[in-house]
């Protein structure tokens, strides 16, 4: 009894002395990192922690902080999205209203490369796949109706084309058989790439498992603005296109790698412009600074936040363990959990329209 006694003393021991470091929620079985907020209004490049692997994406440039100053990766056209899907490289899509571009960040001139260019545009986001395959979707709204694209590139960037497009007038009495309306975002399900299209309040997903041939699946809900996989589900998020819900916030889930979805509406007036994963919490976040967190995706609450600024993008700052969500007017939101949000000085009062989190050199 007194040798058990001794082991559970011990082992208590442990625990407590673990205690310091580590928060035990015993119930979800999960170790969460003991890590703190900083104060509302904090100075980003003094009180946050290590910043180095931030890149805040404005309307034409990367803005980086490295060696203790801003650093400005200029582009001649207007960015519409900036992703990397291995931590160390950066893509970034751009159009001028006329001709579109995909290009390459090169870590060793500092230079953006172009990859890729196509006659029309814009392209809006950029999506990499586990084989190696990437695609970008786009399109416009003309004066007689919407043109739709998806490019892809078979072989990581070197070789880019229109693999999926199409026109719609504005009448609807006719459209090509390639039609998926305008792309916002796509999703990469393991080898799989998934493309969300809206044409006013008609919307299409479509597919492709080789980057050449695309299988447009069923209509269903809303304008999607983002989307990831988790390795779990598919969640997309954006807003009601159209009818009575129109211009509420939307959250489309799929559980079978997208072959179907269900679809939950947020509150009024909070369309949905950008979504985030990480151990167990998903968190969304849009207009006037609306921001909801969910354990399932299908159950929200709304957070509350200490802005009315749009927001733009999510993303789970592995290195300092928080959400970092960035918006108009310079802002930066930092949340351990997405339910509790501070506002922090981010320097800016430019607008922000995303981030990205590159491996520290």
């Amino acid at each position: 009894m007194i040798r058990s006694f001794k082991k559970i003393a011990a082992a208590f021991v442990i625990i407590s002395m673990l205690g310091l470091i580590y928060d035990i929620d015993f119930h979800s079985n999960k170790v969460l990192a003991n890590t703190s907020l900083p104060m509302d209004g904090a100075s980003l490049t003094k009180e946050v922690g290590d910043i180095s692997h931030y890149n805040f994406v404005g309307h034409s440039s990367v803005r980086s902080y490295e060696d203790n100053r801003w650093t400005y990766k200029s582009t001649s056209k207007e960015i519409k999205d900036v992703k990397s899907f291995d931590g160390k490289t950066m893509y970034a899509t751009t159009d001028d209203g006329y001709n579109a571009e995909i290009l390459k960040w090169d870590s060793s001139t500092f230079e953006w490369n172009t990859v890729g260019s196509f006659r029309g545009g814009p392209i809006f986001d950029i999506v990499g796949s586990d084989n190696n395959i990437l695609a970008t979707g786009g399109g416009e709204s003309l004066t007689n109706g919407i043109n739709s694209s998806v490019y892809t590139s078979v072989n990581g960037d070197s070789d880019w084309s229109n693999k999926f497009g199409g026109y719609k007038s504005k009448k609807g009495n006719y459209s090509t058989s390639g039609y998926v309306g305008i792309v916002y975002t796509g999703v990469a399900v393991n080898e799989k790439i998934l493309m969300f299209g809206n044409s006013y309040a008609t919307n299409y997903i479509s597919e492709t498992l080789d980057g050449i041939t695309f299988n447009k699946k069923s209509t269903f809900d809303g304008l999607y603005k983002d989307a990831i996989y988790n390795g779990d589900k598919v969640v997309a998020v954006g807003q009601h296109s159209g009818g009575t819900y129109s211009g509420y916030g939307l959250v489309a889930v799929s559980e079978d790698e997208g072959n179907s979805f269900e679809t939950i509406t947020l509150g009024y007036n909070s369309p949905m412009n950008a979504v985030d994963y990480k151990d167990g919490v998903y968190v969304a976040v849009g207009s006037k600074g609306s921001t909801y967190y969910s354990s399932d995706a299908l159950n929200w609450t709304k957070a509350v936040t200490n802005t009315k600024e749009t927001l733009h993008d999510v993303e789970w700052d592995e290195l300092n363990q928080r959400f970092v969500a960035v918006g108009d007017s310079g802002t930066v939101l930092l949340s351990l959990d997405g339910e509790k949000w501070v506002s922090i000085d981010s320097g800016t009062t430019t607008d922000i329209q995303g981030i990205v989190m590159l491996d520290k050199r």
